[in-house]
């Protein structure tokens, strides 16, 4: 096992857990905690979307065309009688999924074309 010296201790010992760190990080930065809220609110709705709805988001039901929201449906129903609700809550899956692919589709091409810039302005010098 390594030794750790008394500087590195105390360092051990000062450093704030980090439920302190995020109520810090929340006192300072209002705006980016609430944008965070924001964002792993989206992420788990997309996740839990199936768990989430009572509904199918394809499925039509002509006997419940236009109806107002109640109870049942709480922002209504469309032309073909699907929840709105439910389908709003999948529609988050989508910009999620395409999000992360077109991040990982895109880093490789980043690489291929940034990797030659730092190799060439060395040669021109």
């Amino acid at each position: 096992m390594t030794d750790l010296t008394t500087d590195q201790l105390e360092d051990l010992r000062e450093r704030p857990n980090l439920a302190k760190r995020i109520a810090t990080f929340a006192r300072k930065q209002p705006l980016g905690t609430g944008g965070a809220i924001v964002v792993i609110l989206y992420v788990l709705m997309a996740i839990l979307a199936p768990y989430l709805t009572p509904f199918d988001p394809t499925t039509n039901s002509y006997e419940y065309q236009f109806v107002a929201p109640n109870a049942q449906f709480w922002m209504g129903t469309d032309e073909w009688g699907r929840d709105i609700l439910t389908r709003v809550i999948y529609g988050s899956r989508t910009p999620s999924s395409s999000g992360s692919h077109a991040r990982s589709s895109g880093r490789p091409w980043a690489w291929c074309w940034a990797s030659p810039a730092p190799i060439s302005a060395a040669r021109s010098t």
